[in-house]
């Protein structure tokens, strides 16, 4: 899978996490064309949304808001980047 844009990641979890606030208990999902209007133009949509799903993952247990703002950069910098080797379908 395809690095992405960390403020493509970054916007789309901070948008996960206030749909979530508003629906306490119930699973929210974005849609692919709401998440394509918060990305930079011409991201991979498929990529953003997989790398945001294994940070909500990984976060699930942990509030990443408490952590300081550099050590959440490096996170975001880190979800959007590490290497898979997960094949794009398209």
């Amino acid at each position: 899978m395809q690095s992405v844009d960390v403020e493509s990641l970054k916007v789309v979890w901070e948008k996960y996490q206030q749909l979530e606030a508003e629906r306490p208990g119930v699973q929210v999902i974005l849609g692919a064309d709401l998440a394509k209007g918060l990305c930079r133009e011409g991201e991979n949509i498929e990529a953003v949304g997989y790398r945001c799903a294994i940070l909500r993952l990984l976060t699930s247990d942990v509030d990443l808001t408490s952590f300081p703002v550099a050590a959440q950069d490096v996170i975001f910098r880190i979800a959007a980047t590490f290497p898979t080797n997960i094949v794009n379908r398209g």
